[in-house]
C-alpha cells in the first residue's frame, strides 16, 4: 500500500432511482418547492439591513438561478437552507429519489422560513451568503 499525504478513494456516481414524474401532484410538489425558495429569500430580504445593496443583489441572483428541472432543483435547494444541520444535509444527499428529496426539502424550507421570521420579530438582521452553511447574525 502506497501512502499518500491525502485521502484517496474510489467513487461511483449514483443515479436517482426515479425519473421525474408527471401530473398535477408532481407539478404541485415542484411548484411548492420553488415557492418555498422564493418565500425564504423574501423573508431573508425582510430581515436584511435596508442599505445592504450587495445582499439584495445576491438574493435577486439566487432567485433568478432557481432551476426549473426537478432533479436540478432538488440539488439547488440546500443553498438556501442555511439553518439545516449537517445531518439533514446528509439525509438529502442520501435520498435516492427526486420526489423524496423534494418532499423533504419542502418541509425544511417551511421551517427555514419560520426561523427567519422569528429573527425578524426579535429585531435581528441576517446576512445571507450562498455556499455558507450558516447565516451570520449582525
Amino acid at each position: 500500500v502506497k501512502e499518500l499525504p491525502y485521502l484517496v478513494g474510489e467513487v461511483e456516481p449514483l443515479q436517482d432511482e426515479d425519473e421525474p414524474g408527471e401530473g398535477p401532484a408532481w407539478e404541485a410538489l415542484v411548484q411548492g418547492v420553488r415557492e418555498g425558495i422564493a418565500a425564504v429569500l423574501e423573508a431573508v430580504r425582510e430581515v436584511s439591513p435596508s442599505g445592504d445593496a450587495r445582499q439584495r443583489l445576491q438574493l435577486d441572483a439566487v432567485l433568478r438561478a432557481v432551476p426549473t428541472d426537478p432533479a436540478e432543483l432538488s440539488f439547488f435547494v440546500p443553498q438556501v437552507l442555511t439553518g439545516a444541520s449537517a445531518e439533514e444535509r446528509q439525509r438529502l444527499l442520501d435520498t435516492r429519489t427526486v420526489r423524496q428529496r423534494l418532499r423533504l426539502e419542502q418541509r425544511l424550507l417551511g421551517r427555514e422560513q419560520q426561523h427567519v421570521r422569528r429573527l425578524k420579530r426579535a429585531g435581528s438582521h441576517l446576512r445571507f451568503e450562498v455556499g455558507l452553511s450558516r447565516p451570520s447574525l449582525n
